[in-house]
């Protein structure tokens, strides 16, 4: 009991939207405590990162490790990528081959309120593959409460609002 509250506690994760039941995050918990451990010890690791075109080479990565977020159905790596010198977010199931360096770091500030803020931001940048528009009977103020709906909300005159919102996976799209 005490050695999983001590792992509790090395835990630096954020859920913008709590996986549901049936959300497969495709990574597992031996993963997450590592990663977690790297990142309380603010210790720079080193990967190799595959792309999501599976015709790509795996890119090597040494970061300075900040946050794990979960948004939608995905964990998240915030961190700082050294040879980029800029923040990146890396999803974790794509991580191949992850080690911590020993080298130890003083971690930076955000550029952005907190971590789930962050990759939030990042991800609203990317292109996904599907797009929706849905009309949903409920007041703006509702549903910009619901931080996983993104930010693109717009009250239509009869009350209602329109969300549009973009992922590459429909079925997450559809719940």
């Amino acid at each position: 009991r005490g050695a999983s509250r001590h792992h509790i506690d090395l835990l630096r994760v954020t859920a913008v939207q709590p996986p549901a039941a049936h959300d497969n995050l495709q990574v597992e918990t031996q993963v997450l405590k590592d990663l977690s451990r790297v990142i309380h010890a603010r210790e720079e690791l080193r990967f190799d990162y595959a792309t999501s075109s599976s015709t790509s080479a795996d890119t090597p990565r040494r970061v300075h490790p900040h946050h794990l977020v979960t948004w939608r159905h995905h964990w998240y790596l915030v961190a700082w990528d050294r040879r980029r010198e800029n923040w990146r977010t890396f999803r974790v199931d794509r991580l191949r081959r992850a080690a911590p360096t020993g080298a130890r770091f003083t971690p930076r500030e955000l550029p952005a309120k907190d971590a789930a803020a962050y990759v939030q931001q990042s991800l609203a940048s990317y292109a996904a593959r599907y797009d929706a528009r849905v009309t949903v009977a409920a007041p703006r103020e509702e549903l910009a409460a619901r931080r996983f709906l993104g930010s693109d909300i717009s009250e239509l005159p009869d009350g209602r609002c329109e969300v549009r919102i973009s992922d590459d996976n429909l079925d997450w799209l559809a719940a």
